[in-house]
């Protein structure tokens, strides 16, 4: 046996392997540090574009500390919205919380809200009491279809009392 020379094949190839993995693992490493680099590299000059509903950012205007919701006369309310720059409002659904019950429109916008623009709504909302809040939620259409977006909802409360 000592004057054999060689390795046999299952140990011959056992070790290419063994060499085969650790030369693959330290080539991951670097490729991997390698990449992480070039990533932040070119990251560092691209900004990230809000999508879907984190896209979304309307608002009601405020006049002397308080949202612009002024009472037309009872059963109706005046207010604008203002559209933020990233996504175009498809609708948006009104819900008028009162004293005596709920009122809910579907569809407050006559058509779609374009980014950076706004527009005056009326809202009647019927016979509900004394109104107590207003829930603006916001839609939009990514693609397809209407999503709807309520944790961008905007809500108004307390609302201006109506004469009458």
């Amino acid at each position: 046996m000592l004057d054999q020379k060689g390795l046999t094949p299952l140990l011959a190839t056992g070790l290419l392997v063994g060499i085969s993995v650790i030369l693959g693992a330290l080539v991951m490493t670097w490729g991997e540090a390698y990449v992480e680099e070039k990533a932040a590299f070119v990251q560092g000059g691209v900004q990230e574009v809000p999508v879907g509903c984190e896209a979304v950012s309307f608002t009601i205007p405020f006049v002397g500390g308080a949202p612009d919701v002024r009472c037309a006369y009872e059963g109706r309310y005046v207010f604008t919205i203002d559209n933020g720059p990233d996504v175009t409002l498809w609708n948006l659904h009104a819900r008028v919380l009162g004293t005596e019950g709920v009122y809910n429109n579907e569809n407050v916008l006559a058509e779609p809200l374009d980014p950076i623009n706004a527009v005056q709504v009326a809202l009647d909302y019927g016979k509900i009491g004394n109104p107590i809040q207003l829930k603006l939620t916001p839609k939009i259409q990514p693609i397809d279809n209407v999503v709807i977006c309520p944790r961008k909802a905007v809500t108004i409360e307390p609302l201006p009392k109506c004469p009458g």
